[in-house]
């Protein structure tokens, strides 16, 4: 019978094999053209998911509706990821949130590595890297760090110093903290430059 469950799950089922043609006929209303046309176009040689997040961010304070937000995706698609998209069989996208699984395991490969704490030992101070140049660096690196650890930072910042006045004064220290660890780097920094000023103008 037409107004049944069965018959009520088989449209379901059928409307969501066909998102995409559903999603072909959404109208993008005339006020969204103007934040389509900003978008960066996506070729799949950078990260998809800072493609679709960045467009997020574009779109949001405009368009909340998912279908009208993949319609608009799918225009920024260029080169490989439209041969990709071309590609899929039909019905093989049940939602937006499958489109961007896809989309995001295909071009995975330029997924940047995250990096990880233990790799900041790495950061060594150079032999004729000024004071004030190891921490920079060093703070540079860490921010790239998504889960920092701070008892491993304290540790990889220590040992890549190779100041011995500044390595006596971080080593024994017990409040072990970023901030601390900040704090005693900076004071040393000042007490190096005064010195330097010092014995300049004498």
């Amino acid at each position: 019978m037409e107004g049944s469950p069965i018959s009520k799950r088989v449209l379901e089922v059928k409307v969501r094999k066909e998102y995409l043609s559903v999603v072909s006929e959404v109208k993008v209303r005339k006020e969204y053209l103007s934040v389509k046309m900003n978008l960066d176009k996506y070729d799949g040689l950078t990260d998809p998911q800072e493609h679709i997040q960045n467009m997020r961010r574009s779109l949001e304070l405009v368009i909340y509706d998912n279908d009208v937000i993949c319609k608009i995706l799918l225009t920024t698609f260029r080169g490989d990821v439209r041969i990709w998209y071309n590609n899929l069989k039909s019905g093989s996208i049940l939602s937006f949130q499958d489109l961007y699984a896809k989309l995001v395991a295909r071009f995975s490969t330029n997924i940047p590595m995250k990096k990880s704490s233990t790799e900041l030992f790495g950061i060594i101070q150079c032999e004729k890297e000024f004071t004030r140049a190891y921490p920079r660096r060093f703070n540079e690196e860490m921010l790239q760090v998504e889960d920092l650890l701070e008892p491993i930072t304290y540790e990889a910042w220590i040992k890549g110093a190779r100041s011995e006045d500044l390595w006596k004064q971080l080593h024994p220290l017990q409040d072990r903290t970023l901030l601390r660890v900040k704090q005693m780097i900076e004071s040393h920094i000042r007490v190096k430059e005064a010195l330097v000023a010092h014995r300049n103008s004498s």
